[in-house]
């Protein structure tokens, strides 16, 4: 993940500094893994993880495998379900319910007695979060020495229960990693704060609709309407801006300026919440263009983006009703 994002800025940042392209930074909803039925209005967050001992010798680093404290992980996720709005009412039972081993399955039994006691419709059975560390060297471009980190890996599973179903509806098990400076960390205990907040996240992205930072590139300069343009949309004002890259593309007689209209006018309506015209520029934006041109590059990646957009935008509808889709 880390590596990813790493790779994809120095890609971008080659490509704006290359050209007049300038990166859109945004806030986007992004589609749960789960489609609940709008029955589902109180939930609760179960730790069905094994009791462990608290770590708690200070300035003590563990490298190799621990198991994230169970009640500490329960309150993280319920907190951020709460905080999410996305249900009416989210309520906790962060004591151990199996204390010998944990992760195990609940009967049917089980699952009413805790919903009728909680006053719940569903169940979110936390079930393990392990959390792996070991030493890195990272290098970079421009550090003279490589960089020595704390590479962290953390595994979380969670089971979704349901008072008529015998077993889980659902089994969610997330694997996420992150490098930490090693003197940013002083103990164990930190360290197992840090990857219990990284693997909630991951676990909270798989249960409610949650936002993200996105990133779009769009050209700037060249003409006075690309100049006029580049104003509106610092203004967030798509419409007009809109307006300044059609007249660019019926006028100009340059191909390389209508492919840049053209691509920027897929941005403006997808801002402006039209994908199918949004790809339509983009087609447009093909017929100007050299095949293997780095523009071609550009212009696939965006393809990309829109057609992952225009999936999470059916589950997103769905999964938004309750609020008569108004996100």
């Amino acid at each position: 993940m880390k590596a990813y994002v790493f790779c994809f800025a120095v890609w971008m940042g080659v490509l704006t500094s290359c050209t007049s392209l300038e990166v859109l930074s945004f806030d986007q909803l992004n589609p749960a893994k789960i489609n609940y039925p709008e029955s589902i209005s109180h939930v609760a967050v179960v730790n069905n993880m094994p009791e462990i001992p608290e770590y708690r010798k200070p300035g003590v680093i563990t490298l190799g495998e621990l198991n994230a404290p169970g009640e500490k992980s329960a309150e993280m996720l319920a907190g951020a379900l709460a905080d999410s709005k996305y249900f009416d009412q989210v309520m906790i039972c962060d004591s151990v319910v199996h204390p010998a081993n944990g992760a195990v399955s609940f009967s049917q039994a089980e699952i009413a007695r805790l919903t009728s006691g909680l006053d719940a419709d569903l169940i979110f059975s936390l079930d393990r979060i392990t959390v792996h560390t070991r030493k890195e060297e990272l290098y970079y471009p421009g550090l003279a020495a490589p960089w020595p980190v704390l590479r962290m890996q953390v595994e979380s599973v969670a089971s979704v229960y349901v008072p008529s179903r015998v077993a889980p509806v659902q089994v969610l098990a997330v694997a996420d990693s992150a490098d930490y400076d090693i003197q940013m960390l002083s103990s164990d205990k930190q360290l197992l704060e840090e990857g219990t907040r990284l693997a909630v996240a991951g676990l909270y992205q798989k249960m409610v609709p949650y936002w993200s930072k996105t990133d779009r590139l769009y050209y700037s300069g060249g003409t006075v309407e690309m100049r006029d343009a580049a104003i509106y949309v610092k203004e967030h004002d798509w419409e007009q801006a809109c307006v300044q890259w059609k007249l660019l593309f019926e006028r100009s007689r340059s191909k390389r300026m209508k492919f840049r209209a053209a691509f920027n006018l897929a941005l403006g309506n997808e801002m402006q919440g039209d994908l199918q015209e949004a790809m339509n520029w983009l087609k447009k934006a093909y017929g100007q263009i050299e095949t293997g041109s780095e523009e071609e590059r550009i212009v696939k990646f965006y393809e990309s983006q829109l057609e992952h957009r225009s999936k999470d935008l059916m589950y997103l509808h769905t999964q938004m009703g309750r609020f008569e889709n108004k996100f």
